[in-house]
């Protein structure tokens, strides 16, 4: 993590969040490849409960998400604040990233999204967006959120660690305090079609992969796929052809 990153973390926590309140603060992407990559000493207060969640289990990674899209283990309207420094680049579906912080966010709850809009090729494992101001608000539009701040570095602060190579972009918003039923039911359509279609798709590409590995052709991929199925039925039938048989013979034993 670049010392910009930080500042820009540092500040909304000073000007936005109020030490006297009790928090719950996830931070999505939270872990720290090197030692100093990472917010959490910046939620040191004593009533604020960080916590580090991110896909792969590592060093300030308090909560592992099973599914990037679709995170179990954090109920809805749960948390008061979302944090997110340098992960928003490697998240290939952002918009459902962006349903899955609202649904966990009371209402009310503040989010902040800090992402390059520059710099090279870093791959973890993937490397998919760079984000200007326009894009930010997109992404807060999408789930409805109010956008309170949104600015893109546009010179380099000097420091050391090439803070220019990124320009980083930072997005403030919150979810609104109340909404209405409609607002609430597009919502959840919302989180459930992206769930649907992250999943078909995510389905999809492995099965191209399977079939590439293997150099199936597409009809032989699909009559590999029927065979459990064309099997199991003939299977099934058998097995019913066989009980009516032993069921013919008991009852002519009987008979006799």
């Amino acid at each position: 993590m670049h010392k910009s990153s930080y500042l820009n973390m540092s500040r909304f926590i000073t000007e936005y969040l109020d030490p006297s309140q009790t928090l719950r603060i996830v931070d999505l992407g939270s872990q720290a490849i090197a030692e100093h990559d990472s917010y959490k000493s910046l939620c040191a207060s004593p009533k604020w409960t960080y916590i580090g969640c991110d896909i792969v289990d590592g060093n300030n990674v308090d909560v592992v998400l099973t599914n990037a899209y679709n995170w179990k283990e954090l109920a809805a309207a749960s948390v008061d604040v979302v944090i997110s420094g340098q992960a928003f680049e490697h998240i290939e579906f952002p918009w459902v990233t962006m349903s899955e912080i609202s649904r966990v966010l009371k209402d009310g709850g503040l989010c902040c999204i800090i992402a390059p809009s520059n710099g090279v090729y870093h791959g973890y494992p993937v490397d998919c967006w760079r984000y200007y101001e326009d894009g930010m608000r997109a992404l807060a539009k999408y789930v409805d959120m109010e956008v309170l701040e949104v600015q893109t570095q546009r010179s380099s602060l000097d420091f050391a660690d090439y803070d220019k190579v990124w320009q980083d972009t930072v997005l403030i918003c919150r979810k609104p305090e109340q909404r209405s039923l409609a607002g609430k039911f597009s919502a959840h359509a919302r989180q459930s079609m992206n769930r649907y279609l992250v999943k078909s798709i995510t389905w999809e590409a492995g099965q191209t992969a399977l079939r590439r590995k293997y150099k199936l052709k597409y009809l032989q991929y699909k009559l590999l796929l029927l065979c459990p199925f064309v099997f199991g039925r003939l299977r099934i039938k058998f097995t019913d052809k066989k009980n009516k048989y032993k069921a013919l013979l008991k009852s002519v034993r009987l008979t006799e």
